[in-house]
Parts: C-alpha cells; structure tokens; sequence
C-alpha cells in the first residue's frame, strides 16, 4: 500500500537479483525515494605487493597475462560484479579464485592465494590499519573519508565508480507529496554529523544522496552496466 508508512532499505540487491532473474520484481516496480549510504569498493593487494597504485597493477597484468589471481567473493553478488566490471575496464586477464564470502576473500590474500581482491571498506578497513594490505585505489565518486590519501580509480585514468549503496524504497504508485516528505527527510537525516559519524564508524561508509527522479535515473544507469555483465558472465537465470 502506497501510503508513506510501508517502504524498505533497498541496496544493490535490487538490481542485482532482479538481473539474474531469480526474483519476480525489477527495481523499476518500486518508488526509489533516495541514495543515502555508500560503500565504495576498493581495490587491494597484500602488503608486500610491488604495486603501489591501479595503473601499476594494470601494466603488470597486462605484461603478464593470466598471472595474477583475483579472489572473487559472493557470486553474482554487487562487489563479484564491481570486480569483473574493473577486469573489463582495465582490459586485463586474470585467473579468478571464488570464495563465499568477503571474509574468505581477504583470508585468500593475506594467505597469498590470491594477488589481489575487490572488497567494500567494511572488509578490509582493521587490515589496512594493521598494514596487512595496501589500497590501490577506490572506486567512489570522490575520495573515501577514511582513506584521503588513496586516489579514486577516475584520478587514476579509470573510469569505474562502483560502490554498494543503501536507500529507501516504497511501493509502486506513491503519491507525490508523500514521496516528497520522505526525499527531504532522507536528505536531512544524511545532513546530520551525528549520522555520518555512526555509519562511517560502524559500517565505513559515507553518504552521497540523491533523491526522487535523480535516483531513479541513477539506478537506470547502473542497469545499464549490471544487467549486460550479468549476461556476458552467464549468470542470467532462463
């Protein structure tokens, strides 16, 4: 019922699930309302690693086709996703190691199965403060608050702003005043230095809003990229 009261935290599951076809709704069969929180993936390689940045990773890689090891984790997940959308981009061939989850993915590198992973900040945060890894670089729109001094992959010659989000959704069909309210509340709440304080302690993330038309555009354009990857790596349920 679209009347501002029943609504859900929507994520890149949203697109995501509905691209692989193993769920009966698209993104499109909401009322996306806002973008409030994101993650922006990273890409990282272990402490010992020669690279110091994305540009050195690519020309290694490049020079030696095949060598380097990626852990992939969650399949079909958004940073399994984000991880092939940046071996696409960069144009590098590299031998991919699956794991079920992020966890074992950065298990896999600090263990020295892998060369190197594609992790959310929330997975790697505690390693790169310990100096267990190193970040070659993010792929936010701007730099990540808790890593200023690494340069995002668009600094570095790639273009590639991949990052897992979090917003609210309603139902199809909301009414506009209530669609309204709920877009300015969401953006004051993300005004809120007490807010940006707890999800970036808890969850190192940021925020980035965008609202009503804006996300909803915005979610067009990451289908424009998920839902073809989805296919060409065969994940596309028939």
């Amino acid at each position: 019922k679209p009347d501002g009261y029943t609504v859900v935290v929507s994520n890149g599951s949203l697109l995501t699930l509905g691209g692989i076809g193993n769920v009966d709704f698209q993104y499109s069969d909401f009322t996306n309302l806002g973008r409030v929180i994101v993650e922006d993936e990273t890409i990282c390689v272990g402490k010992d690693a020669p690279w110091n940045n994305v540009a050195e990773l690519i020309a290694y890689s490049k020079e030696n086709p095949g060598k380097l090891r990626i852990g992939f984790a969650g399949i079909g997940g958004f940073t399994y996703l984000a991880a092939n959308q940046f071996i696409k981009t960069a144009g590098i061939e590299i031998d991919g190691i699956g794991y079920s989850s992020g966890a074992e993915a950065v298990a896999g590198l600090l263990g020295g199965f892998v060369d190197v992973i594609v992790q959310p900040p929330g997975e790697i945060f505690s390693h790169w403060q310990g100096g267990e890894v190193k970040i070659l670089g993010t792929m936010g729109e701007v730099r990540h608050v808790l890593f200023p001094d690494v340069m995002t992959c668009e600094e570095q010659g790639l273009n590639l702003k991949l990052f897992q989000w979090r917003g609210i959704s309603g139902p199809k069909n909301m009414p506009e005043d209530i669609k309204a309210a709920w877009i300015d509340a969401l953006d004051k709440v993300q005004q809120s230095e007490a807010f940006r304080k707890d999800i970036t302690e808890i969850l190192c993330a940021g925020t980035s809003f965008i609202g009503g038309d804006d996300f909803e555009d915005w979610l067009k354009k990451e289908a424009d990229w998920i839902y073809p990857l989805i296919d060409e790596l065969g994940l596309k349920q028939k």
